[in-house]
């Protein structure tokens, strides 16, 4: 939940917001979140200290947010449990 994902990164620093991105119809998370911290070493150091640390069973990818513009605005597309070997790319 956000005030787990805030108290995960407080060692770091200051978090001053921290909201776990969940699916607007079930409530589960999407695997990602998003933490702002009051001062911006403090997002370095935690960079440095959290990326690729393991969390459970997961390894967390930690790195600045991309900033949104209209170009990629609603371009996202999460495709999950595909069986191994049926995945294929296809380009929009």
């Amino acid at each position: 939940d956000d005030a787990s994902l805030a108290i995960l990164f407080s060692n770091e620093g200051a978090v001053s917001a921290a909201k776990v991105v969940r699916d607007k119809l079930t409530k589960k998370s999407l695997g990602y979140g998003f933490v702002k911290f009051v001062k911006e070493e403090d997002a370095n150091k935690a960079i440095a200290a959290k990326n690729g640390f393991t969390l459970g069973h997961k390894k967390l990818k930690v790195a600045y947010a991309r900033p949104s513009c209209e170009e990629i605005k609603n371009c996202k597309i999460y495709v999950t449990n595909l069986p191994k070997g049926t995945q294929e790319i296809h380009t929009f």
